[in-house]
């Protein structure tokens, strides 16, 4: 079959660089030499075989692609083809993912791709099984726990809303994307009004199954708030005591963002420098 007929897959979004440049990759190669791109469309076959990777990992390729730039959906396959092949060829079998946090855009280090890849198709390999993901209600398939926190890391460094919620990977080599840093400004009307406030946020094993556990860092006197540990009591948010497998880190937050409304105005806050005890290890 031809790339125009493989098919496309959810929670496959992440968050790194911005497409292939032919340039970037030859200055790291040191020019065309036996790596020149083909003139005619592969088979699905002979384009595994010529970027020595699984059918699965080149899907991944081309998702990645279209999560950083709709538009290439529109591309003439051959086009498409040669960029996937830029994109899937080695220059450094070693290179760290850094790219996870965004520290070095995708198209300047394209062979840091292959390792991680095939990191991810073993991880899917080991879970797919499990039934540890999010359902997609059209047809009621299970997208690994993995998957999807990528697709909220990819949303996170792009950025949403109005900057009142953020959020982003704790630690960018962590594999099992267990912490995440968080911040909300409080919203007017609250005992919180403009105040910038930083939280952690713990998507455990079972997301999302289960809800994260959140945590704030800064020391603030909410309802909803542990004042020994500043733990969020789940089951006074709606958001989270109502969890499904449809809810996400960025509606997590939010939710919490608007019950910091809940409680009175005129309720006496810490001084900004004040700090919850760190919370335990996950």
């Amino acid at each position: 079959g031809s790339l125009e007929s493989a098919p496309r897959s959810r929670c496959l979004g992440v968050g790194v660089g911005r497409g292939v440049r032919r340039g970037a990759l030859l200055s790291l190669r040191g020019g065309e030499g036996e790596d020149q791109l083909p003139t005619s469309l592969l088979s699905e076959a002979a384009l595994a075989k010529r970027v020595k990777l699984p059918l699965e990992a080149i899907e991944f390729i081309k998702e990645r692609m279209f999560a950083m730039d709709p538009k290439k959906k529109e591309w003439e396959p051959l086009r498409l083809q040669n960029a996937i092949i830029r994109s899937a060829e080695r220059s450094d079998a070693g290179t760290p993912p850094s790219h996870l946090a965004g520290d070095v855009p995708f198209d300047q280090d394209p062979g840091a791709w292959r390792g991680w890849a095939e990191g991810q198709l073993n991880e899917f390999a080991q879970r797919e099984d499990t039934g540890i993901g999010r359902t997609n209600s059209d047809d009621g398939d299970v997208m690994p726990r993995r998957f999807c926190l990528l697709e909220e890391l990819a949303e996170a460094e792009h950025g949403f809303g109005d900057g009142t919620v953020s959020y982003g990977l704790q630690d960018k080599f962590d594999r099992r994307m267990l912490l995440w840093d968080a911040s909300i400004v409080g919203p007017l009307g609250s005992a919180l009004e403009d105040r910038f406030v930083n939280l952690i946020v713990q998507t455990g094993p079972q997301y999302p199954l289960e809800p994260p556990r959140i945590w704030f860092i800064s020391r603030v006197a909410l309802s909803t708030v542990s004042q020994e540990t500043g733990e969020v009591q789940r089951a006074s948010v709606p958001y989270l005591r109502n969890w499904t497998d449809q809810g996400t880190i960025r509606g997590a937050l939010e939710a919490m963002r608007a019950s910091m409304s809940n409680d009175p105005l005129r309720t006496p806050q810490p001084p900004e420098d004040e700090t919850f005890p760190p919370p335990p290890p996950p």
